[in-house]
């Protein structure tokens, strides 16, 4: 599209992240136009996580951010792809048995 973002920016990224793209910046004509979202997203969350565990430092002298806190953080992102993930498995499998069946 015209109003595209510059894909890779770290504004696109952290409003990406946010779900704050305009119309124009999440509108695509075409499947394989639409930039990785996630890909572009994931510094910006690892650089918040850092930026919280520096600033924490900075207040109190200690890490405020247990490990488990960051693990939970990583873990609970990831298992947010899953699904995404078993579907797809899903969607070959079917295709791997039907072309077998023919």
């Amino acid at each position: 599209m015209a109003g595209a973002a510059v894909p890779g920016s770290v504004s696109t990224g952290v409003r990406a992240m946010f779900l704050m793209l305009t119309p124009n910046e999440s509108s695509f004509q075409t499947v394989e136009d639409v930039p990785q979202y996630v890909q572009q997203a994931t510094p910006v969350f690892i650089g918040l996580m850092v930026l919280e565990l520096v600033v924490g430092v900075l207040k109190t002298g200690a890490p405020v951010v247990t490990l488990s806190d960051g693990v939970t953080s990583i873990s609970a992102g990831m298992i947010s792809r899953l699904p995404l993930w078993v579907f797809r498995q899903l969607i070959v499998g079917s295709y791997l048995k039907k072309t077998k069946q023919e």
